[in-house]
């Protein structure tokens, strides 16, 4: 295939012991109606067969550039990618997941259309016992102060596989993953990007497959202290770089969810849970903009009766994170 001096969408791919999955992900990405787009494989230290098989796709399609590179986690997977890409808009797939055949297609024609800095797309939950379950936006273009707000109250996906962005805006507002922070690393992305006034476009089609295991063996069920930490990090990036009289009471959900997630940590135990709870969860907050939902009201109990909160949050744990 004779490519174009610019493609017109880079995919990133992090790639690490997904070799079960990692051929059905490329196959739809190279077999996509838009032709014109640079698959981007970055083998992050993988130890199982993916590096052979990412090695091999780049021999039989030349719009596949593979790096090897020691693990270092998501964020400087998807780094990597970015500083390597070359495309007009730029967008990630998870190497487990995959995505319909007119996706980036329907996006880019999108983005052309409105002149969008940035495309969402609706998308699909696959579980293990082969239930689907779709996600719906509703919306049709949004500014960059109300999906913030969304995002800050996690009523939108921070997922960057469902959203086609501009590349050189990267550049332009010096944005970058930042290594080490694994967790929430795109609901982080997304936060930079949008205190910038950005044109925000939606396509009401699912095409995204988000691959959703939650029997707590996967790296976002499974919360460790370290990576509590790293989502620590990024709530406190937002209380020093948001405004309070913008988005007061959407910082006081986010810290709130937080001090949810906490109850589930391996290794948080009473006192560093309540230690957290009194340096960060803004409780006057939550009383004065009435978050009444049942993760703060699990979250309030947990200050009077902690090991109840734990036991109740047990019970209602796949309602949370079906």
């Amino acid at each position: 295939m004779i490519r174009s001096k610019r493609p017109k969408v880079s995919v990133s791919v992090p790639v690490y012991n997904t070799e079960p999955f990692l051929r059905k992900c490329v196959d739809c990405l190279l077999g996509q109606t838009l032709k014109d787009i640079e698959v981007i494989l970055v083998d992050d230290g993988s130890t199982d067969d993916c590096p052979r098989i990412c090695d091999e796709y780049a021999k039989l399609d030349d719009r596949v550039i593979v790096i090897h590179q020691e693990n270092g986690g998501l964020a400087s997977a998807r780094q990597t990618a970015l500083e390597r890409s070359s495309g007009e808009y730029f967008i990630c797939c998870d190497s487990d997941d995959w995505v319909e055949l007119d996706m980036y297609e329907i996006m880019y024609n999108k983005a052309v259309a409105c002149n969008a800095d940035i495309v969402i797309s609706d998308f699909y939950y696959n579980y293990p016992n082969g239930e689907q379950r779709a996600v719906r936006h509703g919306y049709k273009q949004i500014s960059s102060e109300n999906l913030m707000r969304e995002l800050l109250c996690y009523r939108i996906l921070g997922s960057t596989s469902n959203k086609l962005v501009r590349r050189d805006l990267f550049a332009k507002y010096n944005i970058s993953w930042e290594k080490g922070i694994n967790q929430g690393e795109d609901h982080f992305i997304f936060i930079k990007l949008l205190r910038f006034p950005l044109k925000i476009c939606f396509v009401n089609n699912r095409l995204y497959h988000y691959r959703r295991d939650i029997s707590g063996n996967n790296y976002t069920s499974n919360i460790t202290m370290a990576s509590f930490d790293q989502m620590l990090y990024i709530d406190n990036w937002k209380r020093a770089n948001l405004s309070c009289s913008l988005f007061g009471r959407e910082l006081a959900y986010s810290a709130l969810n937080l001090a949810f997630v906490g109850l589930r940590t391996k290794g948080m135990d009473e006192c560093k849970y309540k230690a957290y709870i009194r340096e960060y969860v803004p409780l006057k907050a939550i009383f004065v903009n009435r978050i009444f939902t049942l993760k703060s009201l699990i979250v309030l109990l947990s200050m009077v009766n902690y090991s109840l909160a734990k036991f109740i949050f047990k019970l209602f744990y796949k309602l949370f994170y079906k």
